[in-house]
């Protein structure tokens, strides 16, 4: 099992580079789940966090996971807006 506290990590990474503005509403917001693979999926608050996320962001993140557990890592930005009733 992975360690929970990596995506932690992972987040001091991208704040170091990221600007304060934009880490807040983007980077904040995000949980990170760690699965076999290894595999993080990140879970947004909507499907536009979600997609603009992925699209600006998907390889820095990605970047800073592999730095962090230093090896391939496949990240996924999803929505649990359909959760939310």
């Amino acid at each position: 099992e992975q360690e929970p506290r990596l995506w932690g990590i992972v987040l001091e990474l991208l704040r170091q580079e990221i600007e304060p503005q934009v880490f807040k509403a983007y980077f904040l917001p995000l949980r990170g789940f760690w699965k076999r693979g290894p595999y993080l999926q990140l879970v947004a608050q909507s499907a536009f966090l979600a997609d603009h996320t992925a699209k600006h962001y998907l390889e820095t993140i990605t970047e800073k996971t592999i730095a962090v557990i230093e090896r391939p890592v496949e990240v996924e930005i999803v929505t649990d807006e359909d959760d939310e009733g």
